[in-house]
């Protein structure tokens, strides 16, 4: 399977690269950053902002029969103060893609969030009402309404995720560790509830669902929701580091930028489709654990710059 990745210098871009870069043939679109990995080709781009002309010149030169888009702005106070970039690579890149992708028949994935919601109520499912709390929000919004409109056979993917990532690119568990490691003090919120997903396993899902051949929307989330300091402390628990240094504190929604506070999503379409069961989050960390040392062998052997 010929795959092309957005967003391939990314955590999730990365990660999925790391799986599966010696059973797919893949094709990874570059901007700032350089990636030099054995069979992965690359396709350099001078903005992120391409217009469908351009999109037209690299699908048609590089024959994916899959285009992942997992390009975002993801800051949420970068996207406050910096909307239109925000809309423009959240929304009318993915937009444009879509396009692309339909009129040459090729599968679309589209990366979406769990933040499009008020999160005043828990486990959302894909046919929940929209209610974006900030820009970031709105602009990923933005993004599914025109990728529905514009291309039938996508297939877009909420979620939520976690993992090893380059120095370029911590994830929130990587900053937990390397703060916890490093004797550092943290302060994480007890009122931010989500349901996360290794990178590994997502990635795993994002294959399978693939090759299912399944449109429209999915979840893709563990079954139980835990707030980012419990799973702090569930970090600390797993790799034997000192709990006392994660202090739990509240987010305020009246002083910072609004968010929802509850970012929990429903699997049960994604089980049922895929008939499988998702890892809880306890097994997720001990495979995040055993993955580490050799996803640094991966980072450290190829260039990532």
């Amino acid at each position: 399977m010929r795959v092309l990745i957005f967003g391939s210098t990314g955590l999730l871009g990365l990660s999925f690269i790391y799986r599966f870069y010696k059973e797919l043939d893949i094709i990874a679109v570059i901007n700032k950053k350089e990636l030099k990995v054995d069979n992965v080709d690359t396709v350099k781009i001078l903005s992120p902002s391409l217009n469908i002309k351009e999109l037209d010149r690299i699908i048609l030169d590089k024959k994916p029969e899959v285009v992942i888009n997992a390009a975002a702005l993801t800051n949420i106070e970068t996207c406050e103060s910096q909307k239109i970039e925000a809309f423009d690579v959240n929304s009318k890149l993915a937009s444009n893609i879509s396009i692309v992708c339909y009129r040459h028949n090729i599968k679309f994935i589209h990366l979406s969030t769990d933040s499009l919601f008020k999160g005043d109520g828990e486990y959302k499912k894909e046919t929940a009402n929209y209610d974006p709390q900030n820009i970031y929000a709105e602009s990923k919004v933005h993004a599914e309404k025109l990728i529905l409109k514009n291309n039938s056979e996508a297939l877009i993917l909420r979620t939520s995720f976690y993992g090893w990532g380059p120095s370029t690119r911590q994830s929130l568990s990587d900053w937990i560790i390397e703060s916890l490691r490093s004797k550092k003090e943290i302060n994480c919120y007890n009122n931010i509830y989500f349901t996360p997903v290794f990178t590994s396993e997502l990635s795993e899902t994002i294959l399978a669902l693939i090759k299912q051949g399944v449109s429209g929307v999915y979840n893709i989330s563990c079954d139980e929701k835990i707030s980012k300091y419990e799973f702090a402390l569930n970090i600390a628990n797993t790799f034997n580091l000192d709990k006392k240094l994660i202090h739990s504190i509240e987010y305020n929604n009246s002083i910072k930028v609004r968010r929802p506070l509850d970012l929990s999503l429903s699997n049960i379409k994604l089980k049922k489709i895929l008939k499988i069961k998702i890892s809880s989050i306890n097994n997720q960390l001990l495979q995040l654990k055993e993955n580490e040392k050799k996803i640094n062998e991966f980072y450290k052997f190829f260039s990532i710059i």
